[in-house]
């Protein structure tokens, strides 16, 4: 699938797109960044708790950096992307909600291949065979 960039509120071109996460029946929707520069998917706070996770029933994830520093809780999630099947994706949890929801190396860039075409804006994704 490809995809266009999007314009931020700074003004900025970036690879962002919709995702939709479920965790027990709860769903939750926002832009995700693609990041292949991030070492992990990170989510933001805010959307942790709208699918009910409990900041205490989980363990302690790796310490964040850069704009999400600080601590953070792993957990692990469906994931929806329009065009492809559910994937279960891995997340360092965010205590802070201001920081971006982001697809990074651990473990999007695991399930995915992702090219990016920053001359025309556009991004494609497809999914690795065989992983599940």
């Amino acid at each position: 699938m490809i995809y266009s960039y999007q314009k931020t509120r700074f003004s900025q071109w970036m690879p962002l797109f919709t995702v939709r996460l479920e965790k027990d029946g709860l769903q939750t929707s926002e832009l995700a960044l693609v990041d292949s520069g991030a070492g992990v998917n990170v989510l933001p706070h805010h959307m942790g708790l709208e699918l009910g996770l409990n900041w205490e029933n989980y363990k302690r994830g790796p310490n964040l950096t850069g704009n999400a520093s600080g601590e953070s809780k792993a957990v692990e999630l469906d994931a929806m992307i329009q065009g492809f099947e559910v994937v279960k994706l891995s997340f360092a949890w965010s205590a802070h909600s201001q920081v971006r929801f982001i697809l990074g190396q651990d473990d999007f860039f695991q399930f995915f291949h992702v090219c990016f075409f920053g001359d025309r804006k556009l991004f494609s994704l497809k999914r690795i065979e065989g992983k599940s």
